[in-house]
């Protein structure tokens, strides 16, 4: 004689209501972000790199490293996103070293 194996059925589960976000006491409320004072937006990397580009003979992806402790990957990222802002080139100084250089800043 074959026993047969049935399935219990299974009550379902109580669904839990989400909770509604509270609202946020005056004291709590995100405090808006302070200008950037002149002496901050100077210093800042963007303006440094952009500074080492916009020379004659233009900034190495290594100068640009050594400057502002960033990684290869993230200083290509940083060119290609101000590319077209300050048309910026890529060119050869010797057989194997590439610079970028900011032809002119479009304003």
């Amino acid at each position: 004689m074959k026993k047969t194996i049935t399935s219990k059925k299974r009550s379902a589960k109580p669904v839990a209501k989400r909770k509604q976000p509270k609202e946020a006491k005056p004291s709590e409320q995100p405090v808006a972000a302070a200008e950037p004072t002149n002496e901050t937006t100077k210093n800042s990397k963007k303006n440094q790199v952009l500074a080492l580009i916009q020379r004659d003979g233009g900034a190495t992806l290594n100068d640009i490293m050594t400057l502002t402790g960033w990684q290869k990957h993230s200083v290509r990222g940083f060119i290609s996103t101000h590319k077209q802002e300050y048309d910026i080139e890529r060119f050869q100084r010797d057989e194997k070293q590439y610079a970028y250089r900011a032809k002119n800043v479009k304003g």
